[in-house]
């Protein structure tokens, strides 16, 4: 991968955005961007229950860091000896709840069905968005598939039983006609041409159309079909 980047950005990376786990992509990645340009700053991306960041801050491999989470694909509760820590400039953190919620939105808004660890580093890569200038190149990479998290992060009811959606409220008859309800109810009269209903309904742009009587009581529906 990092001969690719160096060759894709024609060498003008400035920062690289990987999520880390067993460290070996970072590290090698890293490695390799560093020895074209040492200027390049490796950014690694944690989850919180995990001991890298304080460890790369401090040097202390502090056990009250570690906790469970959900997140899957980066932290861990131990020093892989694949984790190069001069390697990295800067480690950044990130909630479970955001990482689950990048990761539904990367397909959303970018066709890409990337997985947990995606997700985390693009909310990791706007948490960092003061780090970086307009001319800045920066590189994310992605390490896993969606197809792993469907019954996860893609599953609503697995999302919202962990409090990263909201609980959907039961949906009432007004909510469905909230956006119109203070508009006249368009209506049209038993006894007038089947026509004038069809052009009532491409004037409104609707579908359907209630029927009343002379009494104006209801007495029925028109559709479009």
């Amino acid at each position: 991968t990092g001969p690719e980047i160096w060759e894709q950005t024609e060498g003008k990376i400035t920062h690289l955005v990987v999520g880390v786990g067993t460290g070996g992509t970072i590290s090698g990645t890293g490695k390799y961007l560093k020895e074209k340009n040492p200027n390049i700053k490796i950014l690694g991306i944690d989850t919180y229950g995990s001991i890298f960041k304080k460890y790369k801050e401090t040097g202390i491999f502090d056990k009250n860091e570690i906790y469970p989470y959900i997140t899957e694909g980066i932290g861990e509760d131990f020093l892989p000896a694949n984790v190069d820590m001069d390697m990295i400039d800067h480690f950044e953190k990130v909630t479970d709840k955001e990482a689950a919620i990048f990761t539904r939105l990367i397909p959303r808004m970018e066709g890409i069905f990337a997985g947990n660890s995606a997700g985390s580093a693009v909310a990791g890569l706007l948490q960092m968005k003061h780090m970086f200038t307009k001319d800045d190149v920066v590189v994310v990479i992605f390490h896993d598939h969606g197809t792993r998290y469907l019954g996860k992060m893609f599953n609503e009811d697995w999302m919202r039983d962990r409090g990263f959606l909201e609980t959907k409220k039961p949906v009432s008859a007004i909510d469905l006609i909230a956006k119109h309800q203070n508009q006249k109810l368009v209506t049209i009269n038993q006894s007038q041409p089947v026509m004038e209903a069809y052009q009532l309904m491409k004037k409104y742009d609707i579908s359907q159309l209630p029927v009343t009587n002379n009494e104006k009581h209801f007495v029925g529906s028109l559709n479009d079909s």
